[in-house]
């Protein structure tokens, strides 16, 4: 969403200021090519993940977060969104690509921005699972009906990849878990899922790069210490013109954003703090490094103390077996253990499988 608000308002992109989840509005309706534009219209506006898109007290990104005093609400006309989305897709023989241009035009008419300029759709897919779905192991970010189509459906011609530090982005979700879920009985539950999301969002990294997709990955930390300079970075590989005297602040709906409802609120993105470094001591570290290590230490983050030599030179099973070893107290149930450790393996072995794939066939 930070790279949404930074973009807001320049007059070669276009995009729904929020994040919302493609993928899921699809997999959820699974004969999509087959409707009428009408009919398209009205499921993706009253599909239940959209609500926040229409109306911004409803959205955990907005809400109490948008103009200066942070008291704007913001209500996007469902009807006028539903005409226009409809006007613009056929009766029939609709597929992925068009639909998703329907929604971003529809999107920008409703809150009047000019599309003659624009050369670009931008569009936060949240996660990747969709991208390579035969890569996904275990819990992902859709609702149960498994994809098999994937890039088939929607193949992006550029992608933008954020990147943090693993450490920092542990912490950040430990945090995340404890603001966002009321019972605390839960946390262990909700931080397990999103620590295998990790890894496999970081493993998606390198498919992404080898994938034959123009990637580019943006670092936070950078972002964070040269917003001018990264953006400016940024809108040349676009193609698009820097606008850097507009893009210094976040805003939204060319309003200004004070960031999700999960951090302080701040027209600012915090400067870069100091991060420990990442330790075979704390589990969850050891779990990250041990799914997905070597892309993190190729995209320049730390490596674990020991972990660059040992997976060089040993390998992943010794790895795996000092942290089934390992005594640490906040990790006390070998069953965990066991289960982080079969989680990696299957989902490493997806992996190679992907990438062989690309090797097979690198279009």
């Amino acid at each position: 969403m930070v790279l949404h608000a930074l973009l807001d308002g320049h007059p070669e992109i276009l995009q729904v200021p929020h994040t919302f989840k493609f993928y899921d509005f699809l997999s959820s309706h699974p004969d999509f090519e087959a409707m009428s534009g009408a009919n398209l219209a009205n499921a993706f506006v009253d599909y239940p993940g959209h609500a926040a898109l229409f109306d911004s007290l409803k959205s955990v990104l907005l809400n109490g977060r948008v103009g200066i005093s942070r008291d704007v609400h913001v209500l996007i006309d469902k009807t006028s969104f539903r005409d226009v989305m409809a006007e613009l897709l056929p009766t029939e023989g609709n597929d992925a690509r068009r639909i998703l241009v329907s929604v971003v035009l529809a999107y920008s008419w409703c809150i009047g921005v000019d599309p003659d300029s624009a050369r670009h759709i931008f569009v936060h897919v949240h996660h990747g699972a969709w991208l390579w779905p035969q890569a996904v192991e275990g819990p992902c970010d859709f609702p149960g009906i498994e994809l098999s189509q994937g890039l088939g459906w929607l193949r992006p011609e550029r992608l933008i990849i954020t990147a943090r530090n693993p450490v920092a982005q542990i912490r950040s979700l430990e945090e995340f878990v404890r603001k966002a879920v009321e019972s605390p009985a839960e946390w262990d539950g909700w931080e397990e899922t999103y620590m295998r999301l990790l890894v496999q969002d970081w493993l998606r990294v390198e498919l992404a790069q080898k994938s034959g997709i123009d990637v580019a990955v943006v670092k936070l930390e950078n972002l964070q210490a040269d917003m001018s300079g990264q953006l400016d970075h940024l809108c040349e590989w676009m193609g698009v013109a820097p606008q850097s005297l507009h893009l210094k602040t976040p805003t939204v709906f060319g309003l200004p954003w004070w960031g999700d409802t999960y951090s302080t609120p701040s027209l600012k993105l915090n400067p870069p703090k100091a991060i420990a470094a990442p330790s075979y001591r704390n589990t969850k570290h050891f779990f990250v490094y041990l799914g997905a290590g070597e892309v993190i230490i190729r995209e320049g983050y730390p490596a674990m103390k020991l972990f660059d030599w040992v997976l060089r030179y040993i390998g992943v099973p010794l790895l795996a077996l000092l942290y089934l070893c390992w005594k640490d107290d906040a990790v006390r149930d070998w069953r965990l253990r066991w289960s982080r450790l079969r989680f990696v393996f299957r989902v490493r072995k997806r992996h190679r499988k992907v990438l062989a794939s690309f090797r097979a066939s690198p279009s």
